[in-house]
């Protein structure tokens, strides 16, 4: 059971770091998955390339990764 579900936190945490770097760290506080990002990481990430390509683009790589 402690397994399972820490299974499912580690893939909440992959799920928002990819967020987080594609630039939609409004839908990791919006959905709540913040919470399970380590302390550096929630205080110092940083969006690469954001201004340089379009939300689709952003999103198409957020889903391949």
């Amino acid at each position: 059971m402690v397994g399972k579900r820490m299974h499912h936190i580690n893939r909440y945490r992959e799920i928002a770091s990819v967020l987080l770097r594609n630039g939609f760290g409004m839908v990791v506080e919006e959905f709540g998955f913040a919470q399970f990002l380590s302390f550096p990481q929630r205080l110092f990430f940083e969006t690469k390339d954001k201004d340089s390509k379009t939300t689709g683009e952003r999103v198409k790589n957020s889903l391949q990764q």
